[in-house]
């Protein structure tokens, strides 16, 4: 009886762990036809004040690690002031492997525009690849009154 008791444990335990979908990169980076979307890994911010605000007219460093299976044809960089959303930047692509991050890294420049004291401008990155395929992720930085 004590064996029986055994063989069902074992049994519901091999049944639950089949119904568990390991996740693989495939699942949400790939389209059905074979294209790639981009992966961007992270987007900081690289000169960050020691007062966690910057000025208008500063320059502002947006560090991008990414990568793509795919090849990559360009990296755009919009703000978003108010919700106003303007596309600041087209940068094409250009190879810059870190060996540190195992992935490309770029960093754009940002300007903090006049008009925008004492609020905070959200920042998107949007990796674009030669198919047409996209990611973006967003930061956000303070700008002083």
């Amino acid at each position: 009886m004590k064996n029986i008791k055994y063989i069902i444990v074992l049994s519901i335990a091999v049944i639950l762990s089949s119904c568990y979908e390991e996740e693989h990169f495939l699942d949400g980076n790939a389209t059905s036809d074979g294209k790639y979307f981009p992966v961007i890994q992270s987007v900081s911010i690289d000169n960050i004040p020691e007062i966690d605000s910057f000025a208008v007219g500063e320059t502002v460093k947006i560090v991008v690690k990414y990568w793509s299976k795919d090849p990559i044809k360009e990296l755009v960089l919009f703000d978003n002031i108010d919700d106003v959303v303007t596309l600041i930047s087209t940068t094409p692509y250009t190879y810059s492997y870190d060996t540190e991050s195992a992935a490309e890294k770029v960093t754009l420049d940002y300007q903090v525009p006049v008009g925008s004291n004492g609020k905070e401008v959200g920042l998107l990155v949007g990796v674009i690849n030669e198919n047409g395929l996209a990611r973006e992720k967003t930061t956000s930085i303070k700008v002083l009154k």
